[in-house]
């Protein structure tokens, strides 16, 4: 766990990399057959990464599937992890148990992805004999996936991000937030028009060596 945290401050490599090395180290330090990272919401999954450890082989193809698991929904949101330890006899998620029966996993460990506690997708650590999950190796299943929940969702964040950046360089005019402060005004965010408006950069206000007052004409300005 301490070698994925490290990977994940890495700028050199993509939340792909993360993901990909959070589906190798659930396989085989649980030694189970494969695993995958769903990601979706309550009416479809696609399939993100999986990792094989017969093959040693990744495979990011994405891949949706319009799995009887959405019926469970409810249980991902309140378990940390679920386990089926015989598909072939399963009581708990039937449908789920017989699809995967279907596809020849014969045990599987569910570990909900859940940043900021809204569901966001499942690590499905799947074994093609049955197997009894023990507790350390659930609680194991359960710390990946709230290492993927930090991944994705800072991956998320970072999206937002850009494309908020991208939409204020392309708004005309001038886009800002301010705050007051001892009495004060003072910019949180300008937009990248405002150099084109005032001839100054969004630097110059954020760091408030221009006030608002002195770009403002005093006809218009608010009373103080």
């Amino acid at each position: 766990m301490l070698a994925l945290h490290g990977r994940s401050a890495s700028l050199a490599e993509s939340h792909e990399e993360i993901l990909d090395a959070i589906c190798k180290t659930a396989s085989q330090v649980l030694y189970a057959s494969k695993a995958r990272i769903w990601i979706g919401d309550n009416k479809t999954y696609r399939q993100c990464n999986a990792y094989d450890r017969l093959t040693d082989s990744h495979d990011r193809e994405v891949m949706a599937t319009a799995s009887p698991i959405f019926r469970y929904s409810g249980k991902f949101l309140k378990e940390r992890y679920i386990s089926i330890a015989d598909t072939a006899s399963d009581a708990e998620l039937p449908e789920q148990s017989a699809a995967l029966l279907q596809r020849g996993v014969r045990s599987v460990l569910y570990c909900p992805i859940r940043p900021r506690g809204d569901l966001l997708g499942i690590i499905s650590i799947e074994n093609d004999e049955p197997r009894d999950w023990t507790l350390e190796e659930q609680a194991f299943g359960g710390s990946l996936a709230d290492f993927a929940a930090l991944v994705i969702g800072n991956n998320y964040l970072q999206e937002s991000r850009r494309r908020m950046r991208t939409l204020m360089s392309n708004l005309p005019g001038m886009a800002f937030r301010m705050r007051v402060k001892n009495k004060k005004l003072s910019f949180e965010m300008v937009s990248e028009g405002c150099f084109e408006l005032t001839g100054h950069l969004p630097v110059v206000f954020i760091s408030g060596k221009v006030q608002f007052s002195e770009i403002v004409c005093p006809q218009i300005s608010p009373p103080s």
